[in-house]
């Protein structure tokens, strides 16, 4: 009789763990769709100050007013160890964070641990920029671009804002826009709607139990 009351109470915190974690990924899901109302923004001029611990040209603070949007938005990068390869990429700071809150993830090492809940850039000064660079013949010494959304927040985090960004990069032939992200199909529809030459896509796949933890 003991050994099956232990059996029952085990049975019922199980049930209770699963329902636990049910509901605490419910609250990320919901998370990620929340409206523009309860969104943070971040200014132009903020987003340029953050340091990211492997960009050896780091932007000193400047006055947005003096300066393009470009200037403050869409920003080169390199990678400092000589083991690494990757090229040279250009950043999107179209925003910062990310609400999936990954303990592994580099952007905690980047603002200290704080990239939930994610902060944006006014839409239309990260459009204005795109704009700046897309007319400008000397940007990336007139050579096509690949800009990089997904290095400072997660591409996927904000469909209705990557939409916006990603049709304006159909509107040229020329730069391509990078989208990085661990979110799932709830958020590419957007990509669905209509061809999509100037994008291109890369996902993070972990397996499930590694994607539970």
């Amino acid at each position: 009789m003991v050994g099956t009351n232990r059996g029952k109470r085990r049975k019922a915190a199980l049930k209770a763990w699963e329902t636990i974690r049910r509901e605490k990924r419910l609250r990320k899901e919901a998370e990620a769709k929340k409206t523009l109302s309860l969104e943070l923004f971040i200014k132009p001029s903020q987003i340029a100050r953050i340091k990211h611990p492997e960009d050896i040209f780091p932007l000193m603070p400047q006055k947005v007013e003096k300066k393009k949007y470009s200037e403050k938005i869409v920003h080169p990068f390199h990678k400092t160890p000589p083991d690494i390869v990757c090229g040279k990429f250009w950043e999107l700071r179209w925003a910062y964070g990310c609400p999936l809150g990954c303990a592994y993830c580099y952007l905690r090492g980047t603002y200290r641990g704080k990239v939930s809940p994610p902060r944006y850039v006014r839409i239309e000064h990260v459009l204005k920029a795109l704009d700046e660079v897309f007319s400008d013949p000397h940007f990336n010494d007139g050579r096509p671009a690949i800009i990089n959304s997904g290095e400072l927040a997660d591409s996927l985090m904000n469909p209705s804002f990557m939409e916006m960004i990603a049709d304006r990069f159909e509107e040229q032939d020329k730069h391509k826009l990078l989208i990085l992200t661990k979110f799932g199909t709830r958020n590419i529809g957007f990509l669905l709607k209509r061809p999509r030459r100037q994008v291109i896509c890369a996902w993070s796949l972990n397996a499930p139990e590694v994607a539970k933890l």
